[in-house]
């Protein structure tokens, strides 16, 4: 069953929702949250030996303010880059 885009962006909010906030802060996912994402929504990359060295690359890239957190504009944005890249590899 192939989704639309609006069910697309509202899983997109739901992923992002569903990671954050075991920390407390449900409007950013730290570094743990975001392992658990990327370990659980793509398991081609998380497989990788690598893994842990490339959630680290993948949280500063994402974390553009610095802040040690990925805010829903940062995650968005990131997955919007990675799109890109994904498509270009094809």
């Amino acid at each position: 069953m192939a989704l639309n885009l609006e069910q697309v962006l509202a899983h997109i909010n739901y992923t992002f929702k569903k990671y954050s906030g075991a920390d407390g802060n449900a409007g950013e996912l730290n570094q743990e949250e975001l392992k658990r994402l990327v370990q659980a929504e793509f398991p081609s990359l998380s497989k990788m030996e690598s893994g842990d060295k490339m959630i680290k690359t993948v949280m500063a890239m994402m974390d553009c303010d610095g802040d040690n957190s990925v805010s829903f504009k940062e995650y968005v944005l990131f997955l919007t880059f990675l799109s890109i890249e994904m498509e270009q590899c094809k």
